[in-house]
């Protein structure tokens, strides 16, 4: 199978981005507040607590139950790693100078929410397209975009990228897409080139 972009392939692309992006934004005072709570605060912290607040002493957490002080100090422990605060980081490096412009740099405000959704849309779109390309290897065009499409809207996954965007869900969907994109290539390639789909992925 083919796995050249058409015209309909851009087509049906921007159209998903436009119906997600048009379901995504519509964001209500209520769930602004809750999109860094719980879990996904603990993989955002790392932003705020190193580029707003100089250390993780100093940060006004949420979810004070979940990151309690480590003992001995007064730096707020979390558990989970800052893989999806490194993935995250140029959304967040965005809100961060807007949000200094209009005197909200507080790691919090909406500009750091709407810069958290906007990093779920963007991975969740790459990755998307990724994992289509894939299937189109073997897959005619029109099953391809089938079943990505009812992964995506069937599955957990659109939640995970409208709801709970600053949850680890979208970013391992884009990282794993990324993975099964690579790896036919890396194969093909001459060894020479390997390694820089080795660094790559």
């Amino acid at each position: 199978m083919t796995t050249k972009t058409t015209p309909s392939d851009r087509n049906l692309l921007l159209l998903f981005t436009i119906v997600l992006g048009f379901m995504a934004f519509p964001m209500r005072d209520w769930y602004q507040r809750g999109v860094l709570w719980s879990d996904a605060e603990g993989y955002y912290l790392y932003l705020p607590a190193i580029f707003v607040y100089g250390g993780f002493d100093k940060i006004p957490v949420r979810t004070e139950a979940q990151f309690p002080k480590y003992p001995g100090t007064e730096k707020r422990f979390t558990k989970y790693t800052s893989g999806v605060a490194f993935m995250q980081a140029p959304f967040f490096f965005a809100a961060h100078a807007r949000a200094r412009a209009d005197g909200k740099a507080d790691g919090y405000s909406s500009f750091y929410i709407y810069g958290v959704l906007w990093a779920s849309l963007f991975y969740a779109v790459c990755g998307v397209w990724l994992l289509i390309k894939t299937l189109q290897r073997h897959f005619p065009r029109a099953v391809s975009w089938f079943a990505v499409m009812a992964i995506f809207w069937g599955a957990n996954l659109y939640h995970y990228t409208v709801h709970e965007p600053g949850m680890s869900h979208v970013y391992s969907f884009f990282l794993m897409s990324a993975l099964l994109w690579l790896t036919p290539k890396w194969y093909d390639a001459p060894p020479p080139e390997q390694g820089g789909y080795c660094c790559w992925a």
